[in-house]
């Protein structure tokens, strides 16, 4: 902020300069006094702001110093988030670690961390758990604040003078926040974070888990179910039997150290497509074909084959709820009263600006439509195109069919009609 000033006292000062030089008025003493001066003041101004500018350059960034934990055998857990969801779900690691084990838990914003190469080596140096929270944006990219972050491991992992085995004593766990409705770019972001960081030595003790927030293809019903799932994972590889020796052993505490970090200790393979991989590999090299009929498939079986094979498939069980704690949130900041699972009403915002006095829609302008009367209900929540109407804000469910609980019709038409003289204020 100070360098900023001295930049505009030096910019005034230029402007007087040049004032006086091209405003064509007759010169006297007055000029000549106040020229040398306004040079001086721009002279001095200038130097400041290169000085001041060359210092804070010169010196580490404050930020760094105070993300960069020292303590050994600790947990690190870092967030990227757009919405706020890798956020609440770090912080709610947070607090469950701090309170569980006995060490240091530190929790960082991505955004912050303005070296990622120091960072990371400090990291492995100490042989610290790294905990990353990170979300996918737009066109498969990760979040603003993580940008620097994830381009520091990609071009890391890439290139031929980092060593692989750079952060070969840092192990790691990543939660991935995503929507499987973008099929190209479901969790991409995590999985290209899992890519870099095995490339450049680093393990994992517990399988990446890629939350789908889509609730009506997810198998766990949304964000929530994941990170209950994989915050289980995590529990347990802490808890796992080890007694190596560590600054935070406890006797009633669980230790963070007591999950293993070698190569052959490792909890399992990322995904089970992966160790069918393997296992097909191995049996592959025998060579040649199998005898016996049972390696054959008649045409007719392929069916029943592909769909009790289908990666796609869904566990069977009761309908899902449409509205999940996340989405609720959400929907009710944006000023939807909810009823029951799948439906919601509102003002229109139009309506809102009729109201006070701000003018109408286009309706009211070019059809007559009284859009002060407006009055919005949604039976149904979930979005097929995500146009701009219901998802400007990105957080409507998304479903081509219906695969949700159904409320009664009744209940739906009988809380629509409450919740909407309720949002009637006379």
């Amino acid at each position: 902020m100070t360098v900023d000033l001295y930049i505009l006292a030096a910019g005034s000062a230029l402007t007087g300069l040049v004032f006086y030089f091209f405003a064509g008025a007759e010169w006297s003493l007055w000029h000549l006094f106040t020229i040398p001066l306004y040079t001086f003041v721009f002279i001095v101004f200038l130097s400041l702001s290169i000085i001041k500018r060359f210092k804070s350059s010169s010196k580490p960034s404050e930020s760094l110093t105070k993300i960069i934990p020292q303590e050994k055998n600790g947990i690190t857990i870092v967030f990227g988030s757009v919405k706020g969801n890798c956020r609440t779900f770090a912080q709610s690691t947070y607090d469950k670690l701090s309170n569980e084990l006995n060490c240091q838990v530190i929790l960082q914003d991505l955004n912050d961390i303005t070296d990622p190469e120091e960072f990371l080596q400090i990291q492995a140096k100490n042989q610290r758990k790294l905990l990353i929270f990170i979300s996918t944006y737009e066109d498969g990219t990760p979040p603003p604040s993580a940008t620097w972050f994830v381009r520091h491991l990609q071009e890391a992992a890439t290139d031929f003078r980092v060593s692989k085995n750079e952060l070969e004593k840092l192990t790691y766990a990543i939660f991935g926040c995503g929507n499987s409705f973008y099929d190209d770019n479901f969790n991409k972001v995590a999985t290209e974070l899992d890519r870099c960081l095995s490339e450049l030595g680093a393990k994992q003790f517990i399988p990446t888990e890629l939350a789908d927030e889509n609730s009506g293809k997810s198998i766990y019903g949304g964000l929530e179910g994941h990170y209950s799932k994989w915050s289980s994972q995590l529990k347990s590889a802490f808890q796992s039997p080890k007694t190596e020796k560590c600054d935070c052993s406890n006797e009633n505490s669980i230790s963070c150290c007591q999950s293993s970090t070698n190569n052959d200790h490792s909890i399992e393979k990322k995904q089970n497509g992966e160790q069918s991989r393997i296992e097909s590999d191995d049996d592959d090299e025998g060579g040649g074909c199998k005898d016996g009929d049972d390696d054959i498939m008649d045409l007719e079986d392929m069916g029943d084959y592909m769909e009790t094979h289908s990666p796609n498939k869904t566990a069977k069980g009761p309908p899902k709820e449409m509205i999940t704690p996340i989405i609720r949130k959400s929907l009710e900041k944006q000023g939807y009263k909810l009823i029951g699972s799948h439906s919601g009403v509102k003002l229109c915002r139009w309506t809102k600006s009729m109201l006070r006095g701000r003018g109408g829609c286009y309706k009211h302008t070019f059809y007559g439509i009284e859009s002060h009367r407006c009055m919005e209900t949604t039976p149904s929540l979930a979005c097929a195109n995500k146009c701009v109407f219901c998802w400007r804000h990105h957080t409507n469910p998304v479903g081509t069919s219906w695969q949700w609980k159904t409320d009664d019709a009744q209940t739906v038409c009988q809380g629509a009609i409450e919740n909407h003289y309720k949002m009637i204020n006379t």
